[in-house]
């Protein structure tokens, strides 16, 4: 799924506001209900496996941001760089940015647009 391109997941991840690939991945094993999971990683193309590792090599549940980009390169995951990010989802990142700002989408949000207005 990963790394398919077609879902928003791994190599298919949307970009964030600001550009950037930010994922977020957790399992559970069903026999004792452990977890594994890690938050905001970025520049890993399968935060998958990073969760399972948190839940099989680490005392931890969460790991997330640095932390959890550290953890990945240390047990052996390779920085993905800009392979998660094109020039396809930027411009369309940027398309619908400007959608939103001007309100003919997420209309809902309008606290977050004023914040971006000013």
């Amino acid at each position: 799924m990963e790394d398919s391109g077609i879902f928003n997941a791994g190599v298919g991840s949307a970009l964030t506001l600001s550009g950037r690939v930010e994922m977020d991945a957790a399992v559970m094993d069903g026999r004792d209900l452990s977890i594994g999971a890690v938050a905001n990683l970025r520049n890993i193309k399968n935060p998958i496996l990073v969760a399972e590792k948190v839940l099989e090599v680490t005392d931890h549940i969460l790991l997330a941001g640095e932390g959890a980009y550290k953890f990945a390169k240390m047990i052996g995951f390779e920085d993905a760089g800009d392979l998660l990010i094109t020039a396809e989802k930027n411009r369309k990142r940027e398309e619908m940015i400007e959608k939103w700002l001007r309100g003919d989408i997420y209309t809902t949000f309008t606290k977050l647009r004023k914040l971006f207005e000013e």
